[in-house]
Order: structure tokens, then sequence, then C-alpha cells
């Protein structure tokens, strides 16, 4: 948990260099690899413990950050639900 909001933390200070783009920087940079982290954790390590820590992982990043999109979106629509004319 500590390393994903660490990812967070720095994608998201990366990303203030350009308006708005920080949550989006910050959450892609915490989620990302996680398929390939499982890949590798199967390949290398088979029936260990190792590929039930990868997937715990993920879903417990899944689960902290989640509620932290739907946040930021609701505050890049000022708290309002998106209109589109057609």
């Amino acid at each position: 948990m500590l390393f994903t909001l660490a990812n967070l933390a720095a994608g998201w200070a990366l990303g203030t260099m350009k308006p708005g783009v920080g949550p989006i920087v910050g959450i892609s940079a915490s989620q990302r690899n996680m398929g390939v982290a499982t890949l590798v954790a199967v390949a290398n390590f088979g029936d260990s413990a190792a590929v039930v820590t990868v997937v715990l992982a993920g879903f417990l990043a899944l689960i902290l950050l989640l509620p932290l999109t739907w946040l930021t979106g609701r505050a890049g629509r000022g708290g309002r639900a998106a209109v589109t004319a057609d």
C-alpha cells in the first residue's frame, strides 16, 4: 500500500506541470504494471505465496484508487453530472 501511495504522490506531483493533469497521472502511475507483476510472479515462483501477494496487492490498490478516481472526477465536474448536447 505504501508503494501505491508513493507512486500516486510522485505521479500527481509530476503531473502538476500541466493544470488538471496531476490526478490523472498520479492514478495512472500508481496502478500500472499489475499485469506484468502477476506474469513475473507466476512465471518465476509458480505455486508460492508470491503470486497471491501480487494479486492481493493489485486488489488493494484498486480498492484504494477507485474512491480517489470518483472524488477527483466529481471535483473536475464541480460536483455535478456532466451534461453533453448532441
